[in-house]
């Protein structure tokens, strides 16, 4: 909404109170001095907006440092609060991992969807090698991908891309026309899965709001039925009621990945 003249001119006048005060009161004195006159009152009045400017500033200063060390304490709380969440999702997701029976060639994460930007947000990942745990980025495409497929369909299964470290060309290829996926994406993935699975997860409402993902970079490696079987019934409701429980969290997680932690 724009602010009318004469808001703007209140406004100015409140933000540069205390620079004017000081202004008359020393142009009052210099005045006063230049020309010789000796009025008393005058002179103890511009005295007065003088060390009234000094105090003003002198409280203005306190309130911004105030404010300051409020808004780093509030920082810290965000980054706290994100590392939180995240090891919070990271032991859960761990513990998924080792009960789903994966080796060190596999890797599990889940994610959430963001409905008012329309991306998935990385909430968790567990992976014994150290490189395939690493989060290179929080923001995922919902139409790209075996996330896209499954988000779409429910469930997806890869059973075999080409093998990147004998056909790369190969590789970047079918994930382009298969599931678009860039060349460029492709070259920056620290893990560069030949086996996936995917399925989408619903609230309690049956409103999809979620994905879990295992992926493995051994062609066939995955069991598409067992891992079915497994993230259905009560692990399925456990896993629905913890990205539940944990809801309250994410406006966090917002602040944090906006001050770049």
């Amino acid at each position: 909404m724009k602010r009318s003249v004469g808001e703007k001119i209140g406004r100015s006048i409140e933000d540069h109170f205390p620079e004017g005060l000081s202004f008359l009161g020393i142009t009052g004195i210099a005045v006063l001095d230049v020309f010789g006159f000796e009025i008393v009152w005058l002179f103890i009045g511009f005295c007065g907006m003088s060390l009234s400017a000094i105090v003003v500033n002198v409280r203005r200063r306190r309130a911004t440092a105030e404010i300051l060390d409020e808004n780093e304490s509030l920082i810290q709380v965000i980054k706290d609060g994100s590392r939180n969440f995240y090891d919070l999702w990271d032991a859960r997701v761990h513990s998924i991992f080792h009960d789903c029976g994966l080796s060190d060639l596999d890797r599990v994460s889940i994610y959430k969807h963001d409905a008012d930007k329309n991306v998935f947000l990385l909430l968790g990942r567990y992976a014994v090698q150290h490189d395939y745990r690493r989060r290179n980025r929080y923001h995922y495409p919902t139409d790209k991908g075996v996330m896209g497929k499954a988000w779409f369909n429910g469930e997806h299964f890869e059973r075999k891309l080409p093998n990147p470290d004998q056909n790369f060309e190969s590789y970047v290829q079918v994930n382009d026309e298969k599931y678009g996926i860039s060349r460029e994406t492709c070259d920056a993935l620290t893990m560069k899965s030949t086996c996936l699975w995917a399925k989408r997860l619903s609230n309690e409402k049956k409103i999809p709001f979620a994905l879990v993902v295992v992926e493995s970079v051994r062609r066939e490696n995955l069991d598409s039925h067992k891992l079915a079987d497994f993230f259905s019934g009560e692990k399925l409701t456990e896993l629905e009621n913890f990205l539940d429980s944990l809801a309250f969290m994410e406006p966090n997680l917002r602040l944090a990945r906006e001050r770049g932690f």
